[in-house]
């Protein structure tokens, strides 16, 4: 079994195991809430992870800045990049009567994050057909900080995609997304 898919049956345990219960409305509001802070929580860690893989890769790169350690850092940021991807989908729907939106703005962020790896690979590439590596370090750092910014304008989304209180306090109350909030 994959790490993606045993993440997702893990997901899916812990989602199950939440099932059921007390037919209370408050109750049901309570675990509503801790579901989405959870959800939260949970997507604010994966962004936090994903950021952390990035510095060092550039870290990684600034240490040898060489053809040998731009295509590492190139090859962390995929490796970095697919592992956001597997921990979004692993965070399953989100708790929220905006999940449609919610899904969407996360699948956009997925697709442009890979086109914007596309740009640091493109550029590793061209290293090998005599770029210079300043060049193509360059065109890294330039992608590095459209992904930030895809990032920062994603998780924004998502905070007001429901538009209702309890989700945005979801995001206010989640000790990644504060954490995210001052990254």
């Amino acid at each position: 079994m994959t790490f993606a898919r045993a993440a997702v049956v893990l997901a899916l345990a812990v989602g199950l195991a939440g099932c059921g219960g007390s037919s209370s409305k408050n109750a049901s509001s309570s675990s509503s809430a801790t579901s989405a802070h959870s959800w939260a929580n949970g997507l604010c860690n994966s962004i936090l992870t994903w950021q952390n893989n990035l510095r060092s890769a550039g870290a990684s790169f600034r240490a040898n800045p060489t053809e040998h350690g731009l295509s590492a850092a190139a090859s962390s940021v995929t490796s970095a990049n697919a592992m956001l991807k597997s921990s979004f989908e692993a965070l399953g729907k989100p708790p929220t009567p905006g999940a449609t939106a919610t899904k969407a703005s996360v699948e956009k962020l997925v697709s442009d994050l890979k086109s914007t790896a596309k740009q640091i690979d493109d550029a590793v590439q061209s290293v090998s057909k005599g770029t210079d590596v300043k060049t193509a370090y360059a065109t890294a750092r330039e992608a590095f900080a459209t992904m930030r910014q895809e990032t920062a304008a994603t998780v924004k989304q998502i905070q007001t995609a429901a538009g209702d209180q309890p989700w945005k306090q979801a995001f206010a109350n989640a000790d990644a997304c504060k954490h995210l909030a001052s990254a």
